[in-house]
């Protein structure tokens, strides 16, 4: 599969299936040391937000130790907490886009304050 929709309450860990709002991850790049996809983020209808991720692991330095286990014939696997985050500058552009208050009020401000959360990103903090 090159691509995975999670469902709101999936990435905010509630019980209120109804909200038709949706993030998919789409892989654009098979390769095993870049990950180039795209995020969308989108509720039904309304406005969506989409971000390029471009991540090469052979340029972090926090995985040097991971890529000399590699060219010592060691299987790479990214474990632990860390594995699957998504990268600081990213996830600051996806927080950005999600807290500005829209004159409307069909934004994700509102729809925190409905779940009782302070902030529409502070669950972002932890993808």
């Amino acid at each position: 599969v090159s691509y995975q929709e999670i469902p709101f309450y999936h990435i905010w860990n509630g019980t209120q299936q109804y909200l038709h709002c949706t993030f998919t991850l789409e892989r654009v790049s098979p390769s095993t040391s870049d990950l180039a996809c795209k995020v969308w983020v989108w509720q039904v209808e309304g406005d969506g937000q989409s971000f390029n991720i471009n991540f090469n692991i052979t340029k972090d330095t926090r995985f040097a130790e991971l890529l000399a286990l590699e060219s010592e014939g060691g299987v790479p696997a990214l474990v632990g907490p860390s594995a699957f985050k998504i990268p600081f500058l990213i996830r600051q552009k996806i927080i950005t886009s999600l807290d500005p208050p829209c004159s409307r009020g069909a934004d994700w401000r509102t729809l925190a304050q409905k779940l009782h959360l302070d902030s529409p990103s502070v669950c972002v903090y932890c993808v």
